[in-house]
């Protein structure tokens, strides 16, 4: 016995499903190039909130270092966040077993570092959060007084050993 019967204090929770984007327009899978920059940046996210868009890091162990990235708008006095979870390739390949190693960095439009991520999400996965009244990362949130674009980059994480390196991963993107 625990003996502890106080009360829960009130709470909400709120769920929305993410809606699939598809996968990373710009680079195929398997291949390097596509969106490895600022300027090569995939678009698809503009404009959009709980949503997913599939990707992949497919490269690792071949001295190849795949960087993806994505542009996004936030409006002003809005947060943005940025999570990756596991794609749907490889079933032995998951954040809770520490078996998908990744790392995200948020920049402004000028590459300032806004927010960056280890492993702040589930296992050895990355999280960015902005939202809410305390946001974690309070450099995700837009107070620029005008919407703002930001750069989000996906990459294995600095520390990853093979076969952590390696993996397919959905960009969870949430703007509030």
């Amino acid at each position: 016995e625990f003996g502890n019967d106080s009360s829960i204090a009130l709470y909400f929770l709120e769920a929305e499903r993410l809606t699939d984007l598809g996968n990373e327009a710009f680079e195929a899978v398997g291949t390097t190039g596509g969106n490895d920059s600022m300027a090569t940046a995939e678009t698809l996210l503009i404009g959009q909130s709980d949503v997913f868009v599939t990707g992949d890091h497919t490269l690792g162990g071949t001295g190849i270092s795949d960087r993806d990235y994505y542009v996004v708008t936030v409006p002003h006095g809005q947060g943005i966040r940025v999570e990756i979870i596991e794609g749907d390739n490889d079933p032995a390949k998951r954040c809770v077993d520490d078996s998908l190693d990744s790392e995200i960095t948020l920049f402004s439009s000028v590459g300032a570092v806004l927010a960056n991520d280890d492993d702040d999400g589930r296992g050895w996965c990355s999280l960015i959060d902005g939202t809410g009244s305390s946001p974690r990362d309070p450099g995700a949130r837009n107070q620029t007084g005008s919407s703002a674009t930001y750069f989000i980059e996906v990459r294995e994480s600095d520390i990853a050993n093979a076969p952590d390196d390696v993996f397919t991963y959905r960009l969870a993107v949430t703007i509030r």
